[in-house]
């Protein structure tokens, strides 16, 4: 992933699923990224750096 996570941007997940993102917190430590009631790192991550995850954020959809 190489673009910044901004709130509206709509990205697509390694599922193949496409995701809006709804907000960026400032205050909310590890997984500031917010859509609905799942959280993501500031890197796109959803779970660790070491693993993926079928969650992961890894292309903006334009």
């Amino acid at each position: 992933m190489e673009s910044t996570i901004e709130a509206g941007q709509t990205w697509r997940m390694r599922n193949k699923q496409t995701v809006t993102i709804d907000e960026v917190l400032a205050d909310n430590g590890l997984t500031p990224v917010r859509v609905g009631e799942q959280y993501w790192q500031p890197n796109g991550r959803y779970w660790s750096n070491e693993r993926a995850h079928s969650k992961d954020l890894i292309e903006q959809v334009k």
